[in-house]
């Protein structure tokens, strides 16, 4: 991306609007430019790399620098350290821009994230060898969003063995943000992949840890943690102690400072409860919770969030048999993950519409 390459390699603003016209006209670069995004994406010709390798390499001969130096158009050197230093913390930055973003402009976060998940898996490799590993936690918390959303799970699971082998020092009994992060991220793939009751061991002991409060104390995140408890307990079939855990987030979350991120936490954890009231029967109850949600989504313009609440009232109308409003829910979910690219989602709400036909056509 444009403003991340000129955030790296600081080059001058003047300067590169004057050679951009002359490397495109060149077909060295190819200027694309993206809907929704102001910033165009810059594609460079593969020659130009080792054009510019040997251009380095001939610099540092006649330079004999211990760090091996680059050279602008300008003739400014520039240690090649100092260089790399800046390559992974701006793309960890960009990481961390473009998760926040996700939220509300999901199809422009999400353009920018498939074409910069090489620059973001390297800049990611990089952190871990530079010893910066809080924020090689959180950067790949970031990436993970997108690499399950996209569905590339065997990419996140190797995002997820790198930082895996990362020792942090969590002191005297308690938990650092980096740790919490990981451990949060591996009993959610867990949960994925199917292994709740490995899952929720994984959350009761990242919650017991927690509770201690000895390094990282938050009641924020004991609430996803509670949350999350109830979603492995609700995979396991037990809807009425899932049921208990989502009250026990809800009435702490109420507890802080109503904070956007709260707020959409507290959205989410009405969507699960209404899930497992749904499961029970308790048609009318789930119906107000899906609602409840839906309400605080739409407040903050969060599109997916919105989508994903609107899938789960189709299912509730399916199982009451309300099937014209099933289908209306269903197709209105389906064209926004279909505009969003998550392809498991746009299959998952193909399949209910499958399933609303059916019972339209009352097949067994």
């Amino acid at each position: 991306w444009e403003k991340v390459l000129l955030m790296i390699t600081e080059i001058d603003k003047v300067l590169w609007s004057e050679i951009k016209p002359e490397l495109a006209n060149a077909s060295l670069i190819r200027i694309e430019e993206i809907a929704g995004v102001t910033v165009p994406y810059i594609h460079f010709h593969p020659t130009l790399v080792p054009y510019l390798r040997q251009s380095n390499q001939q610099t540092a001969d006649s330079n004999q620098q211990s760090a091996i130096p680059l050279r602008y158009a300008t003739g400014t050197i520039v240690n090649n350290q100092q260089l790399l230093d800046r390559y992974w913390r701006g793309y960890y930055e960009f990481a961390t821009f473009l998760y926040q973003t996700d939220t509300q402009s999901p199809l422009q976060a999400r353009a920018l994230a498939v074409r910069e998940m090489p620059n973001l898996r390297r800049a990611l490799r990089m952190a871990i060898e530079a010893g910066a590993m809080d924020e090689a936690v959180q950067f790949a918390e970031c990436i993970n969003r997108f690499l399950n959303n996209f569905g590339r799970w065997r990419e996140r699971d190797e995002v997820n063995k790198e930082v895996g082998s990362l020792k942090l020092d969590v002191g005297s009994g308690g938990i650092t943000k980096a740790e919490y992060l990981r451990e949060t991220q591996r009993g959610q793939v867990l949960l994925q992949q199917g292994r709740a009751g490995e899952a929720e061991r994984v959350f009761r002991a990242l919650l017991a840890r927690l509770e201690r409060g000895a390094v990282y104390d938050s009641r924020y995140a004991q609430t996803l943690i509670l949350r999350n408890i109830g979603r492995a307990l609700g995979a396991q079939g037990k809807p009425s102690s899932a049921e208990e855990h989502y009250r026990a987030a809800l009435k702490l979350a109420g507890t802080l400072e109503p904070t956007k991120n709260v707020r959409r936490q507290m959205s989410a954890c009405h969507t699960d409860l209404a899930n497992v009231l749904r499961d029970m029967g308790q048609y009318a109850e789930a119906e107000a919770e899906y609602n409840t949600s839906l309400v605080i989504h739409r407040e903050q313009g969060n599109d997916r969030d919105v989508a994903v609440n609107l899938g789960q009232l189709g299912t509730l109308a399916l199982v009451q048999k309300r099937l014209p409003e099933a289908r209306k829910r269903y197709v209105e979910a389906l064209e926004t993950f279909r505009r969003m690219g998550e392809t498991q989602s746009e299959a998952i709400f193909w399949h209910q519409l499958g399933r609303v036909a059916e019972e339209e056509s009352e097949w067994s």
